[in-house]
């Protein structure tokens, strides 16, 4: 080699051999003698430093290995002059570093030399960033005076790329290396010595960890175990052992190894025969069985055990028998890896069964696995149970069989096996086996793989399938043979490949994921948002960010800086950074010089393309700093969830000398927290911050003068945002199948697997569940299970409860997104808690009555339809029952006895049976009173009170029945009186036009007169007039022997006198209504018009249905002096008190005379003063309900509000008058509510004579309304209304009696 003085020579020497040999140097044949320039690596090199003339010859070593000794080629070395003026030389190595593969703990040496002019300096990277030698704790050092790399006690994490990287003015060149860490084996989980027993199924677990990832295999006994279908490496390395026998004990050893060492951990398995009452299997000769303790021990033969037990339980001997072999065992569902089964409990010993065990076995193999079911208490009496069994073999035979147990360790009898098949695979490849993918170059992967095991259907070619990592996006190729290379690949991206073999059945298993990375390339883009800026009068600042990701093509191991002075060629320089960099400082530079500036990112490929030149001009002096700088400008900020990005641009005034600046922030006010950064940085990142959050920022510029004007600006960081993960497939088809109330078999299809649906690789199933009431919650809460394969039963749900059910896929760092939801409601189970929060009442003056009071069960397990309220007075003797149906939750209890202790509890129910009983409560009654001793407090205190008032009733009915069909006898057989000579026999019609008044309803506020009645009849006013009910109108209806009417005018609706305060009795309502139907005849009423007629009450309508309709109509009479109608009081029916023979005189339609109506009490004072000089006279009256309703409704407002007048007078226009009479106006008419001044407070005086114009009727003061039935009525009238209310009311109805000139009266019955 040639160098110049003061250059490095370096000469290699390297060889292999064990033990390490010694290396010795000889120059010109001779031992050489090192000097303190010179240095014997340890790879052997030997390497002199600031080479001199004198150092030129022919160098070769010796290696020297226990007796063995090998000599290496010569070489020259030859040394030039160094010229003070040559020519500048970019760095050029010497010595390169190798990678290497170093265990944790050693040492290495990575080799470096460069020579150059200028000479270059050599710094060291690892993975892009500079190694800092200054560290007092380092444990990198340069190697003597050579710039080789020596790392002691090497630890896992100093594995990486390493990189030398030698610089001048002209250029800077690196050389980089890849340090490799093994770590030996190492457990993180042991196994451990277990205890199981038979036919159960255990996991002995085997973490290891180790760089390489180490092979693991286990041991039993010292013997290898093959994986088989029993025998299963799941989770990584653990070992299942699946149905477990007696000789599966012994010493098991988990070794692991790699290339730097290895490791084992053992364990003992034990087997026990069984852990409690197991039955044997049908056909076995040996079992074992359990005391009521649960200690195992042998018994003899099962069928004589089982027949002992019997025989003990049927001769009466303590203790509960085993339970009958569950019925009905059979598969009702059967797929190539699972089946479902259902069965129903022992016809014998059934009660307190809490679970059942599912045994099965391959056909052929004594190897038996279990499979437990809960039954719960509240699932007592279900008609089938069902449990789904999985991870079966395609197409084989299975026989399976039950046996139940119950809550006292007993364990029944089993059921009988019965076979299932699985169903068979189709005919698929298996998966490709030795997959190895290779790069070839930055854009392309090589790869291989060994053909399928041959198959019943021959191949017919390979699915290959790849994806970047960290992308969703899967691209497929169709290929033949055993290897492929995928091209056009982006440089320095990881890559998944997995292969699929294809016959005419379809796709088969997939090959686990093999991952490869593309080899690094130069970068295909410059360094972005580059900005160069004066800091002083010798200094620039630059600012860059890296190229895009995508362009990168590798790691950024630096950014290579060139910059030159404007129009001076030649004058180019060079600065290299570190690639974590993203701001460097020219310094040394002229003042007032303007300088280019270019830029370009580096890997270990090289440089990439740079940006163009970039101008900026030195300050022409220093800056001042006698005054505190301006405020910074462009104050920008960018929240992200976590964290908000600050921008800036330092102040306007750029000659004020700017040390640093000063960044506070806070959430709603600024400065809480402060930092502060350097004078040439531009932009910070705070972080910490909350989410969704409002943030004042504030910035200021400072030096040392003091602070700055500061800037503010206010920012909202955003919304946390979900993680999106590269995403499989999401499952598809989630079916959830209801087993038991407590249980749910969940099926799905994964379109990625094939068509059998088998797992070959590492992916599993995250199944998440709920109730559909959290579900539908503002935050809902889930539970997750793993499944490792398409299907999961999932137990200890909550009986009667709608669930939802979703799955994904994961598969290493990727996942799908949930699938749609599946939704089902659990079946119902009795009640698993008694009702809640029971509370006694007893009830004051009701010592034999007590309420219960509850709350429904905190787990109903169904809709509750009802309770069972439990009470007795001794707690161990008989209880007395009180059913409560329906979800009410108080009850009351009768017929206690007095001061009496009782004991209570309660229990609910719903459609598949009782729940447990509530603790036992008790309560006391209250002591007998004398009011409850000498009288029933109230209805129903005791049965023989019930009875008596039930007596009483029914014998008071019948009294009420005879008495009213008494009186209507009575009624029917009353003869009518003799007609006046001016009427009409009831067999004639009159000769007259029929003129019949109107109905009318006075509207207070309008003051208008409705005529109700639609018929326009004849309207003469001035005769009798025949109301005649024979015709075509009234006849009968034969179907139901009733009367119907064609008149307009109800008759339905009885009225009521608004003077009566309470409503009317039933027997005063049965008085008032016909009780049957009848055809009505000719009521023929004669009145002399010009006789003062003044009625003395209104009435209010009430209909039917026993509501409140329009007033009923006042009757005043017409008075006057020529009287055509009653000669005789006792003939006028609307008398004030008519005798008995003028109330015979009112007959009805069958000639039986009428009953009369009763009087409204008669106020002792008039309540106006006699208008037309004549008396005032009044009666009541109520209509007819000839449909026989006799339900009257309550009056509303005061009794004097409105009245009806049937007819108008005769000075009034003409309106229709249909159904009633007419009479003349008479010369003098009163007010319809002035009474007679009288002597006494019932008696009625006549100042004339009984016929005369003026005469007034004297008859015997007897008032109807003064009978019993209307004492109360009567007592009501007179404390109802004051005389100032009633004179107010009678002055708002003075304007209106005098528009009216007569009324004529209605016609009632009896």
């Amino acid at each position: 080699m040639t160098v110049f003085e003061g250059e490095r020579a370096r000469f290699a020497c390297a060889i292999n051999g064990n033990p390490p040999p010694s290396i010795t140097w000889f120059k010109n044949s001779h031992l050489l003698e090192l000097d303190s320039r010179m240095t014997l690596l340890p790879s052997g090199a030997l390497e002199i430093e600031n080479v001199a003339k004198s150092d030129e010859g022919k160098y070769y070593c010796q290696a020297r290995s226990l007796d063995k000794t090998k000599v290496s080629q010569e070489a020259d070395l030859e040394v030039q002059e160094a010229y003070a003026l040559r020519d500048p030389q970019p760095p050029v190595f010497v010595a390169r570093p190798k990678s290497t593969v170093v265990r944790v703990g050693g040492n290495t040496t990575l080799d470096c030399a460069a020579n150059g002019y200028p000479e270059p300096s050599v710094v060291w990277l690892k993975d892009g960033a500079t190694i800092d030698m200054a560290d007092l704790d380092t444990r990198f050092f340069f190697l003597g005076t050579t710039r080789s790399l020596q790392i002691i006690g090497l630890k896992e994490e100093d594995g990486g790329t390493y990189m030398c990287r030698a610089e001048n003015r002209e250029d800077s060149v690196d050389a980089i290396a890849h340090v490799q860490v093994q770590v030996p084996p190492k457990f993180l989980r042991k196994p451990v010595n277990t205890l199981a027993y038979e036919k159960e199924d255990i996991e002995m677990e085997c973490k290891v960890y180790g760089s390489p990832e180490p092979s693991v295999h286990w041991l039993k006994n010292g013997e290898l175990i093959i994986e088989s279908e029993y025998f299963q490496i799941v989770s990584g390395n653990h070992l299942k052992i699946l149905g477990l026998v007696e000789g599966d004990s012994g010493m098991y050893q988990c070794v692991a190894s790699n290339t730097a060492g290895d490791a084992q951990a053992s364990a003992q398995l034990r087997i026990l025969k069984t852990g409690r009452s197991m039955p044997p299997m049908p056909g076995a000769t040996a079992t074992t069985s359990v005391t009521r303790t649960g200690v195992p021990h042998v018994e003899k033969d099962p069928g004589l055990v089982a027949s002992e037990e019997t025989q003990a339980g049927g001769s009466g001997a303590a203790g509960p028998l085993n339970p009958s072999s569950p019925q009905h065992l059979q598969a009702i569902l059967a797929s190539n890896r699972f089946i479902t089964l259902s069965w129903h409990e022992p016809a014998e010993n059934n009660d307190h069964i809490v679970g059942y065990s599912v045994y099965y076995r391959q056909e052929g193999s004594l190897r038996e696995r279990v499979q437990n079911v809960s039954a719960s208490s509240s699932s007592e009496g279900l008609d089938v149970y069902k449990t789904q069994i999985s991870h079966l073999i395609p197409g084989s035979n299975y026989l399976v069989r039950v046996v139940a147990h119950t809550s006292t360790g007993l364990v029944g009898m089993s059921s009988a096996e019965v076979p299932v098949s699985t169903k068979p695979d189709l005919d698929l490849p298996p998966a490709p086996e030795r997959l190895r993918v290779m790069p070839i170059t930055p854009t392309s992967l090589e790869v291989t793989w060994a053909e399928s095991p041959p198959v019943r259907t021959p191949l017919t070619g390979y699915s290959m399938y790849y994806m970047e990592v960290g992308s969703a996006e899967e691209h497929e190729v169709e290929v033949t043979g055993t290897s492929y290379i995928l091209q056009g690949l982006e440089q320095f991206t990881e890559y998944s490949v997995w292969l699929v073999a294809i016959n005419a059945n379809g796709a088969g298993d997939a090959t686990n994921e093999v991952t490869a990375r593309t080899f690094s390339d130069v970068p295909s883009k410059e360094p972005q948002n580059v900005a160069v800026e004066p800091a002083s009068s010798r200094s620039l600042i630059l600012r860059w960010e890296p190229p895009p990701r995508k362009h990168q093509n590798g790691v950024i191991t630096g950014y290579k800086i060139r910059y030159k002075e404007r129009g001076k060629p030649g004058s180019t320089k060079t600065k290299t950074t570190d690639g974590n960099r993203r701001l460097f400082a020219l310094n040394e530079l002229k003042k007032s010089t303007e300088y280019s500036i270019k830029l370009a990112a580096m890997t270990v490929n090289g440089t990439g393309p740079a940006t163009h030149w970039i101008q900026a001009e030195t300050y022409a002096n220093d800056l001042d700093e006698n005054r505190v700088p301006d405020k910074p400008t462009k104050l920008r900020a960018m929240p992200l969830t976590d964290q908000i990005v600050v921008r800036w641009q330092p102040p306007f005034q750029q000659d004020v000398m700017v040390r640093g600046y000063t960044i506070g922030w806070g959430r709603g006010i600024p400065d809480v927290y402060s930092n502060i950064v350097d004078s040439k940085q531009r932009n910070y990142v705070i972080e910490g911050l909350d989410a969704n959050a409002e943030y004042v920022i504030s910035l200021r510029a400072f030096n040392n003068i003091g602070n700055g004007q500061p800037v503010y600006e206010q920012v909202r960081t955003q919304l946390p945002e979900e993680t999106v993960a590269a995403t499989l497939t999401p499952p598809v088809g989630l079916k959830a199948e209801v087993l038991t109330p407590f249980t749910v078999a969940l099926q799905w299809t994964d379109t990625t697997l094939n068509r059998n649906q088998y797992i070959s690789d590492t992916r599993y199933y995250t199944v998440r569940y709920t109730t559909f009431a959290l579900a539908s919650s503002s935050s809902p809460r889930y539970k997750y299970i793993n499944a490792s394969d398409v299907t999961a039963l999932i137990d200890n749900l909550k009986p009667s409860t709608v669930y939802e059910f979703a799955v994904k896929t994961i598969k290493g760092h990727r996942e799908s997104k949930w699938s749609l939801v599946a939704s089902n409601r659990t079946l119902e189970a009795r009640p698993s808690s008694p009702p809640r929060d029971v509370t006694v009442v007893t009830i004051s003056g009701e010592p034999s009555t007590t309420i219960f009071n509850w709350q429904p069960p905190k787990q109903n397990n169904g809709k509750i339809t009802g309770y069972l309220i439990f009470y007795t007075t001794d707690a161990a003797g008989d209880w007395v029952m009180e059913e409560v149906v329906g979800d009410q939750m108080t009850f009351t209890v009768h017929g206690l006895t007095p001061s009496t202790l009782y004991y209570y509890r309660m229990q609910a129910r719903n459609a598949k049976g009782f729940g447990p009983f509530s603790s036992i409560g008790n309560f006391t009654t209250l002591p007998a009173t004398e009011k409850s001793v000498s009288e029933p407090p109230g209805w129903f205190v005791d049965r023989s009170s019930m009875i008596v008032l039930v007596v009483a009733g029914i014998a008071g009915t019948i009294t009420l029945i005879g008495a009213m069909i008494a009186i209507t006898i009575y009624c029917r057989k009353t003869k009518p009186q003799p007609r006046p000579s001016n009427t009409v026999g009831t067999s004639s019609k009159s000769s007259k036009p029929e003129v019949k008044p109107p109905d009318l309803w006075i509207h207070h506020d309008h003051l208008e007169l409705k005529n109700l009645d639609k018929n326009d009849r004849s309207n003469s006013p001035n005769h009798a007039v025949i109301t005649n009910h024979t015709g075509p109108e009234y006849e009968p209806d034969d179907k139901n022997m009733t009367y119907t009417s064609t008149s307009t005018l109800d008759r339905r609706t009885p009225y009521q006198s608004t003077y009566l305060r309470e409503p009317l009795s039933e027997d005063e309502t049965d008085k008032l209504l016909n009780r049957r139907s009848y055809k009505h005849k000719p009521l023929i009423i004669s009145l002399d018009v010009n006789r003062e007629l003044v009625g003395g009450s209104t009435s209010s309508s009430v209909y039917s249905d026993g509501t409140l309709g329009r007033p009923g109509y006042s009757l005043p009479q017409f008075s006057g002096t020529g009287s055509q109608g009653y000669n005789s009081p006792a003939e006028n029916p609307y008398s004030p008190n008519p005798t008995s023979s003028g109330l015979g005189s009112i007959v009805g339609p069958t000639g039986m005379p009428l009953e009369p109506m009763p009087i409204p009490p008669q106020p002792t004072q008039p309540l106006l003063g006699n208008l037309g000089g004549g008396p005032a006279t009044s009666s009541q009256f109520n209509s007819m309900n000839s449909e026989g309703s006799n339900t009257l409704g309550k009056r509303s407002g005061n009794p004097l509000r409105s009245f009806s007048v049937p007819a108008p007078p005769q000075s009034a226009p003409t309106t229709p008058q249909p159904k009633h009479i007419v009479g003349r106006q008479g010369a003098g008419v009163t007010s319809p509510f002035k009474k007679p001044l009288v002597g006494g407070s019932s008696a009625l005086a006549a100042s004339n004579g009984s016929g005369g114009p003026s005469g007034r009727w004297g008859g015997p003061g007897i008032r109807v309304d003064s009978l019993p039935e209307h004492e109360e009525a009567n007592e009501a009238l007179l404390h109802a209304y004051s005389t100032e209310e009633l004179s107010q009311e009678m002055a708002n109805l003075e304007g209106l009696m005098k528009d009216l000139s007569a009324i004529t009266a209605n016609q009632f019955n009896c």
